[in-house]
């Protein structure tokens, strides 16, 4: 994901404003999972801007995509994996 300049990561924050509701719900569960396991996920994901966009469809008028975006930005959020667990 680190390769080129974050492209890949890029290209993944940009399918969170695709049209397709599945695309945008599987770029939300990704983008979590990438926060959760890749060391400074997080902070890199907030900074090229993923953490206000998924912020924004926690208010999304459909409701799996609200759900999805949900826990996404839960996951961004927490600091410490192991003291979750």
């Amino acid at each position: 994901m680190d390769a080129n300049n974050w492209l890949l990561l890029k290209l993944l924050i940009s399918f969170l404003e695709h049209e397709d509701p599945l695309v945008v719900m599987v770029a939300l569960f990704d983008l979590g999972e990438f926060c959760r396991f890749f060391p400074n996920g997080r902070l890199i994901v907030k900074s090229l801007g993923g953490k206000d966009l998924a912020l924004g469809l926690v208010q999304s008028e459909h409701a799996e995509i609200a759900n999805h975006a949900l826990t996404c930005t839960s996951k961004i959020m927490v600091a410490n994996w192991n003291a979750v667990q």
